[in-house]
């Protein structure tokens, strides 16, 4: 099974942060990427930039509409996301326990769908 952990940072806390601390768990998370990877449960991870640097869009009677992000005020914002494999939900809780910013933020850990695989276990509709 695929699972995506999202990072999510307190916006107060985010902005304290130093530069010394920033490169330590830039370094820890690349640290544990490797360990994923040796793991044979990394897919994909990435850091996002701060929400100011984002755009929300809409498409809405065939007209695009795109504005600054985020849309709505929250304390946390969506950090970055580590895209992992894993037998079940149990062993991604356990590997997103090691998640290095897990100490601070939280991390939610979602399974992606497999739409292809639904849709053709579907009976045909006609």
């Amino acid at each position: 099974m695929r699972f995506v952990c999202f990072v999510y940072e307190n916006a107060d806390e985010f902005a304290s942060r130093t530069e010394a601390y920033e490169r330590d768990v830039t370094r820890e998370h690349l640290d544990y990427d490797r360990v994923l990877k040796d793991g044979g449960h990394f897919i994909d991870a990435a850091a996002l930039q701060t929400p100011p640097k984002s755009k929300v869009v809409r498409k809405r009677d065939g007209r695009v509409i795109a504005s600054d992000g985020p849309y709505i005020e929250t304390k946390e914002h969506i950090g970055g996301f580590i895209y992992i494999e894993a037998p079940d939900m149990e062993k991604a809780v356990e590997l997103a326990a090691g998640i290095p910013s897990a100490r601070l933020c939280a991390i939610e850990i979602r399974p992606v769908r497999d739409l292809e695989a639904e849709l053709a276990a579907e009976p045909d509709r006609k």
